[in-house]
């Protein structure tokens, strides 16, 4: 079963109709795990910035931004939640999160 903050996040940027009615109410303090809480700050920005829901690729872009987080970050994350190998990159990582 997937946790609540996952189905969360899927739905942000795949339900538009659901982007709209949460996303007010929604707070980066609610997601635990850091790179969800990542993904959640960078749809949130995005929506407030642009008023639309981001595709994968803007996601991309908007974290490839970010100068908080860096390659190794990624590698120390428990391996039983995001499944990320060491090879991947935050990219692999943000697709995983968003595809899952």
């Amino acid at each position: 079963m997937d946790k609540i903050e996952f189905l969360i996040l899927n739905n942000l940027v795949n339900n538009e109709e659901y982007l709209r009615k949460v996303i007010p109410f929604l707070k980066d303090d609610y997601f635990e795990d850091t790179n969800q809480k990542i993904v959640f700050q960078e749809i949130a920005s995005f929506v407030e910035e642009y008023n639309e829901m981001p595709t994968k690729e803007d996601l991309y872009i908007e974290v490839d931004k970010r100068k908080d987080i860096n390659e190794d970050v990624y590698k120390h994350i428990p391996v039983s939640y995001t499944h990320l190998r060491a090879h991947e990159t935050r990219h692999d990582l943000v697709c995983r999160l968003l595809l899952e």
